[in-house]
């Protein structure tokens, strides 16, 4: 079996730079648990950056403070896409997540960009 750690590292340099990975994107190269655990250590080591749970980014130096910068604006836009399993973006509002009429608007909305 070959080393996780650097074939994470090479599709994650070969990927657009502002893209944003889910461990389901790199689920072809090994099992989830081997994979979470080589991106939390990637984390630590500041080699990517960790947006919230499960979603990762490449870091990157603010151009003016040389301090990390969090996620620019296309990778927040990114996110408000559907992502791993099909998940749509929260619903604003609590009832209108549990009513099904408002729920299939909310889905012909986002559908749509």
């Amino acid at each position: 079996m070959r080393d996780l750690k650097p074939a994470i590292v090479q599709r994650v340099q070969d990927g657009p730079p502002a893209h944003v990975w889910t461990p389901v994107d790199l689920l072809d190269l090994g099992n989830r648990p081997a994979v979470d655990k080589v991106l939390q250590r990637l984390v630590a080591a500041g080699q990517l950056q960790r947006i919230d749970r499960g979603l990762h980014t490449t870091p990157r130096l603010n151009r003016l403070t040389n301090q990390p910068a969090g996620a620019d604006f296309a990778t927040r836009m990114e996110l408000q896409k559907p992502r791993a399993f099909g998940r749509l973006p929260m619903c604003p509002r609590s009832s209108a997540r549990q009513d099904s009429r408002l729920r299939s608007e909310w889905e012909k909305l986002h559908a749509r960009r």
